[in-house]
């Protein structure tokens, strides 16, 4: 065994380590970003469904001819798409 082959072995375990390492850590970063959209994906689900439920009575000052259409300059297209 000469010094030759000596170089190639440690060369192939350095070569061996590294990657390992770097797809280790890809995989794990992966996971945490997964995790933590799933996490944050619940907790805006339950905020936007308390919003869809404060904003029911919206729909109802948005009607063409009423009051707030008539002053935010709604009403008078939205009555030709009846």
């Amino acid at each position: 065994m000469d010094a030759w082959e000596v170089l190639n072995g440690l060369g192939g375990f350095l070569v061996g380590g590294i990657s390992t390492y770097l797809g280790l850590y890809w995989k794990t970063k992966k996971d945490l970003e997964a995790k933590y959209d799933s996490e944050l994906r619940t907790e805006r689900l339950k905020v936007y469904a308390a919003l869809y439920h404060d904003g029911d009575d919206v729909g109802e000052n948005n009607e063409a001819g009423s009051d707030m259409s008539r002053r935010i300059g709604r009403g008078k297209h939205e009555r030709h798409l009846r």
